[in-house]
């Protein structure tokens, strides 16, 4: 729900919902990034997710939406783009080669800072038509990665709540 909705919001909680979190929407268009990529880092494309947990790369779980169970409902129609430093995997991106929009994107923690992100943006971005990228549903405490968005000149577009009822 978005967060500026205080009427529906009121509502919401008037039926019993609370607010489990706030998830940040970014947008750019295409042009407007500065792609990057670095040599030291293998870069493999597949239509099909990798079978490693990749939830420990994770600073926080993905929304429901964009879950691995949930991508998986459509298989064959995102682009999942794995990172490897010396043979080991470490960092993945996963996109809608339609929309542009991100669905994904984690390094894991000793990787960090080391273009891995910038090179799985840069694939991410070969990978679609689109005239942007989008990377929605990003929860407000996951610094690093909105740390690095806004490095690559993203711009909130929408703030919106996760609610949840208890039954």
């Amino acid at each position: 729900m978005i967060t500026s909705n205080q009427s529906a919001l009121k509502l919401y909680q008037s039926l019993g919902y609370q607010i489990s979190r706030e998830l940040l929407c970014f947008s750019i268009p295409k042009a407007d990034l500065t792609l990057s990529s670095s040599e030291h880092i293998d870069i493999k494309t597949s239509q099909h997710a990798p079978d490693d947990d990749l939830s420990t790369f994770w600073d926080k779980h993905t929304s429901w939406q964009y879950s691995k169970d949930t991508l998986a409902t459509e298989p064959n129609y995102f682009v999942y783009v794995t990172a490897y430093m010396h043979q080991n995997l470490v960092g993945y991106g996963v996109i809608d080669p339609i929309s542009g929009d991100i669905y994904q994107l984690a390094i894991h923690p000793e990787y960090r800072r080391q273009g891995v992100a910038s090179t799985i943006l840069s694939t991410l971005c070969q990978q679609t038509e689109s005239s942007k990228i989008g990377c929605s549903n990003i929860d407000i405490s996951n610094e690093s990665l909105i740390a690095f968005l806004q490095k690559q000149q993203f711009k909130v577009v929408i703030s919106q709540y996760e609610m949840h009822y208890s039954l």
